[in-house]
């Protein structure tokens, strides 16, 4: 059996341009969403994840870091939200170099994610 060996695609902390991609839900330890990003500029993937639950304010604001991510994509209006038509849009957000392991990896800071202009 052969495997292929990859080289790892370092990804510089700062500013980056991407398109959402898929919408995924994972229920390990905690309740996340998961907003696959694919960059503009390095053939890579990253994920941005939120606690799954959404909650706005009696004011009608987001308070709920999942609200203010969707609320950032134009998708919290109503009562309810289909995270799924995050799908495709075009975004601005910040990573930053996080270790874990010895090994270091870029974060997408769910707070920085905008739509592209």
């Amino acid at each position: 059996m052969d495997l292929d060996v990859k080289t790892i695609q370092t990804i510089e902390a700062g500013k980056h341009n991407g398109t959402i991609t898929a919408v995924n839900r994972r229920n390990e330890q905690f309740d996340y969403m998961d907003y696959v990003i694919k960059l503009d500029d390095v053939d890579a993937e990253l994920k941005c994840g939120v606690p799954t639950g959404i909650s706005i304010n009696r004011d009608g604001t987001p308070a709920s870091k999942h609200a203010k991510l969707l609320n950032k994509l134009g998708l919290l209006e109503g009562e309810k939200v289909d995270p799924e038509q995050a799908v495709g849009k075009k975004i601005v957000f910040q990573t930053i170099d996080e270790e874990n392991n010895g090994s270091t990896f870029a974060r997408v800071l769910p707070e920085s994610v905008k739509l592209a202009e």
